[in-house]
C-alpha cells in the first residue's frame, strides 16, 4: 500500500466520559502498537495489550483504541498516546530466482519509511543545532565537559531545589535555601537572605504605616514630593531607615490573639502608572499588598473606606477596611476578596508628572512641633496630620512659656478647658479632615481660661503660650 501521511502518533486528552480513541494512520501489525496512559501527575505507563482493544490493524486509514475495558473513563488532566513503534530488523527474504509478490516487497518498504517517520518524531522533541553553523555540537559539548570540570561533581545532584549559578568567573552550586530565606543578589552573585523575624503583632495601630524614615521633627519622610513623570520613587529607605507596613489581617482562632502580615523594605519602591491631571482633592492613592515580607506597590483613584463594619464595596480597585473585623478587602468589580494591603499616601499629578505628594503618618498617628505665640482672634489655625483619615482624637495643646494667671511655665492645658469667649464658657471650635486639623478663634476674644488660684476668667497673653496639635486614629 502508499503510505501516504508521515503522522505516525496521536495524543488524546481524557474527558472523563471518552473511551474510544480514533487513530488515522496505518498499523502494520498489532506488536507495532504502544499505548501510553499519562496521568494528572505527568506520569506515563506503557499498556500492555491486555488492558485494550483495538481496530484497523492492517488497514490503510487507521482505526480506534478502546480504554479502559471496564470501570470509568480517563479523567480530564490526564492523557493517552496512541503511537506506531516498528522494529529497526528487516526479516525478510528474497531468494534467488524466486517467486516474486509485489505487496511483500511494497510491505517491506513501508515499513522502511514507518522507522523514518519513526525516528523523525523521536529527533522532533529535541533541540537541533543551527544547520548553518557545523560547529555548534561540538562547541556544545566543549562547553558540557567544562562544565562538568568546574562544577565537579554537580552533575551528580540528587538534592531538589539546588541552583546552577555563575559568578564572574566559573559556575557553582547554590544549594537550596531555607523556608525563611528569599534569593537575592549581592554583587555578580546570588546568595540566600533570610527574611526579617518581624512580630506578628506591630503595636497599637494595627493597619498602618508603621516606621520609615523621618525628619527632624520625626514626621515621614519616604516620598519626594515631585517627579517630572507620572510615577514615585521613595526616598531615604535603607536598612537602618527601613520601610515598615502592617496590615490587619484579623484575630488568629487559636490563640486568639491579632494576626497581621507585616512587610518591610529596605529599598526605595517605586509607585508607577500613575493617572494623569488628579489634583490633590482627587489624587493616585498609594498602597502596598504584603506577602512572605515582601511589598508590592499599586494605586488606584478611589478613597478607602474604613467603616465599622459592613459588607465591603465590591468595586473594582475600592479598599474597604472593617475595622471591627480588622481585615481589609478590595473589590475587583464582582467580589471584594480578603487582602493584605495598607495605604501609604497620595500622589497628585498635572498631565505629565507628579505635583505633590503626601507621606501617610505612622502609626495613626500625629503629633505638631510647638508653635511660639498663640493665633489672634477671629483666626483659622490648621497643620497636616497626613493619617489618611479623619482622627478620631484631635487635641489643641497649650504649653505656658511666660507665668499667667497661676500657671507656670511648662504647665499644658487642652482646647476642652479653654474658651473663646471670655463673659461665657464657648468651648473653642477644633475641625478635622482626612488630612488636616484646625482651630477657630473668637471675634472678640482669642483664648479665655479660668485662672488657677481664683477660678475667674481670664484672658491669654498669646505671647506668654506657645500651641501645638495631637490626632490620633485611635484603632
Amino acid at each position: 500500500m502508499a503510505l501516504t501521511t508521515t503522522t505516525n502518533k496521536v495524543i488524546h486528552d481524557g474527558n472523563a466520559s471518552a473511551t474510544v480513541f480514533p487513530y488515522t494512520f496505518p498499523i502494520l501489525e498489532a506488536s507495532h502498537l504502544t499505548v501510553i496512559y499519562t496521568d494528572a501527575d505527568d506520569v506515563e505507563t506503557t499498556l500492555s495489550a491486555s488492558q485494550y482493544s483495538v481496530t484497523g490493524i492492517g488497514g490503510r486509514s487507521g482505526g480506534s483504541v478502546t480504554y479502559p475495558l471496564t470501570g470509568s473513563a480517563i479523567a480530564t488532566g490526564t492523557k493517552l498516546t496512541i503511537v506506531r513503534t516498528v522494529p529497526y530488523t528487516q526479516t525478510t527474504v528474497l531468494s534467488n530466482q524466486g517467486g516474486y509478490y509485489p505487496e511483500v516487497v511494497e510491505a517491506r518498504l513501508d515499513q522502511i519509511y514507518m522507522a523514518m517517520q519513526q525516528l523523525a518524531e523521536i529527533v522532533g522533541r529535541y533541540t537541533v543545532s543551527s544547520i548553518s553553523d557545523p560547529a555548534t555540537e561540538q562547541s556544545n559539548y566543549a562547553l558540557i565537559q567544562a562544565l562538568q570540570a568546574d562544577l565537579g561533581d554537580f552533575d551528580k545532584l540528587t538534592t531538589q531545589g539546588d541552583l546552577l549559578t555563575r559568578d564572574a568567573s566559573t559556575y557553582k552550586r547554590l544549594a537550596r535555601g531555607t523556608a525563611d530565606q528569599v534569593l537575592s543578589v549581592s554583587g555578580a552573585d546570588l546568595i540566600w537572605r533570610t527574611l526579617p523575624a518581624y512580630p506578628v503583632f506591630s503595636g497599637a495601630a494595627r493597619q498602618t504605616v508603621a516606621a520609615g524614615p523621618v525628619t527632624s521633627a520625626g514626621l515621614p519622610n519616604f516620598l519626594l514630593s515631585t517627579n517630572a513623570a507620572l510615577s514615585v520613587t521613595s526616598t531615604n529607605v535603607t536598612s537602618t531607615w527601613p520601610l515598615v507596613a502592617t496590615a490587619a489581617a484579623g484575630w488568629s482562632a487559636t490563640t486568639g490573639g491579632p494576626v497581621d502580615v507585616i512587610g518591610c523594605s529596605t529599598t526605595n519602591l517605586s509607585w508607577t502608572g500613575l493617572t494623569a491631571s488628579r489634583a490633590a482633592a482627587t489624587p493616585n492613592f498609594l498602597y502596598v499588598t504584603i506577602a512572605n515580607s515582601l511589598m508590592t506597590t499599586e494605586s488606584t483613584l478611589l478613597a478607602p473606606v474604613y467603616q465599622w463594619g459592613g459588607t465591603p464595596a465590591t468595586t473594582a480597585g475600592l479598599f474597604t477596611f472593617n475595622i471591627a473585623e480588622m481585615r481589609g478587602y478590595l473589590g475587583n468589580g464582582t467580589t471584594a476578596p480578603q487582602v493584605n494591603l495598607v495605604m501609604v499616601g497620595e500622589a497628585a499629578t498635572d498631565g505629565t508628572g507628579v505635583i505633590s505628594t503626601v507621606a501617610y503618618a505612622y502609626n495613626g498617628r500625629y503629633a505638631s512641633a510647638f508653635t511660639a505665640t498663640l493665633p489672634g482672634t477671629a483666626t483659622f489655625t490648621s497643620t497636616n496630620h497626613n493619617l489618611g483619615i479623619k482622627p478620631r482624637i484631635a487635641k489643641f495643646v497649650l504649653e505656658c512659656t511666660s507665668a499667667q494667671h497661676g500657671y507656670a511655665a511648662g504647665d499644658q492645658i487642652t482646647e476642652g478647658h479653654v474658651s473663646i469667649y471670655s463673659s461665657a464658657y464657648i468651648p473653642m471650635p477644633i475641625t478635622t479632615t482626612a488630612k488636616t486639623v484646625g482651630i477657630q478663634t473668637g471675634i472678640t476674644t482669642a483664648f479665655a481660661i479660668i485662672e488657677r488660684t481664683t477660678g475667674n476668667p481670664q484672658n491669654l497673653t498669646l505671647a506668654s503660650w506657645k500651641y501645638a496639635f495631637i490626632a490620633e486614629r485611635d484603632w
